[in-house]
């Protein structure tokens, strides 16, 4: 095709790109919907699925102040009907075996509030740690001057404010 005027000529050109591009995303959409439907046609057929517990950390708060601190929030998330021992390996070469049970006595039960402290590179110190009986969700906040500490209970509604000036008091007041 002839065309005798340059920016006519730029604008059939940004067409036809514009036109090439649309079709190329259009085409990897296509492409990604079919390995979505496949890979549940795989996991069907050839898949192996396991199950094993896992500890999750949902939300974390740094203590205004002294940010050498975090409380956080966490919970564990355990498979129905796991019985599996765990191998507890020390520096030292012995070993431990037990049941996943009796390794932890928090296990998947309710909400756990931890206090932590930064140690540099060498990554968290566990300080305290509070269980939550029957809360499975919650939300924590420390007030802007860093006097108080909140716990929102979803499930309830409930608002639980506390002093946060000293963290020992603090981690007392929430397992009390």
């Amino acid at each position: 095709m002839y065309v005798e005027d340059e920016d006519e000529e730029v604008k059939l050109g940004r067409s036809t790109q514009e036109q090439s591009f649309t079709s190329e995303f259009s085409a990897i959409t296509k492409k990604k919907q079919e390995k979505a439907d496949l890979r549940k046609v795989f996991t069907e057929k050839y898949g192996v699925t396991m199950e094993f517990p896992a500890f999750y950390q949902e939300h974390g708060k740094i203590v205004p102040n002294q940010t050498d601190y975090v409380v956080s929030t966490a919970f564990h998330i355990i498979p129905k009907a796991y019985t599996a021992t765990v191998q507890t390996t020390y520096l030292d070469g012995q070993y431990d075996e037990c049941n996943f049970d009796e390794l932890c006595e928090n296990v998947g039960k309710s909400i756990i509030i931890r206090l932590t402290k930064s140690c540099g590179r060498h990554g968290f110190h566990t300080l305290r740690e509070v269980q939550l009986e029957q809360v499975r969700k919650c939300l924590i906040q420390f007030s802007t001057t860093g006097k108080f500490f909140g716990i929102f209970l979803q499930q309830d509604n409930i608002l639980n404010i506390f002093s946060s000036r000293n963290l020992t008091k603090l981690f007392d007041d929430i397992e009390a």
